[in-house]
């Protein structure tokens, strides 16, 4: 990320903004791009917090989000699992009986 700061494409702005998990440099993002920080609010509500610059709000945010992520990756994967476990038992099973 440093060494696109100095001239910065509009995509890598909002991934930066979108994406950044650490407070301080979600701060530091907020503060230099602060138009495009208030455009994503919507989106990413905890940019709010960012532009007063408001790090110690940021930590418990920031956690809230990622476990809400975790939380739609494990509901995303679950059946996945189990889809490939069938898949695993009954190829064991398959071979199993070919013995």
């Amino acid at each position: 990320m440093h060494e696109n700061l100095a001239v910065p494409k509009p995509d890598w702005i909002h991934f930066w903004l979108c994406e950044c998990r650490t407070p301080s440099q979600l701060v530091a993002l907020a503060r230099r791009f602060s138009a495009e920080c208030r455009e994503l609010t919507a989106t990413r509500p905890l940019l709010a917090q960012a532009l007063a610059g408001q790090e110690a709000a940021l930590i418990p945010a920031l956690d809230a989000e990622m476990r809400a992520e975790q939380a739609v990756d494990r509901a995303y994967w679950e059946p996945v699992r189990r889809e490939l476990e069938a898949m695993r038992l009954e190829e064991a099973r398959r071979k199993r009986d070919f013995k």
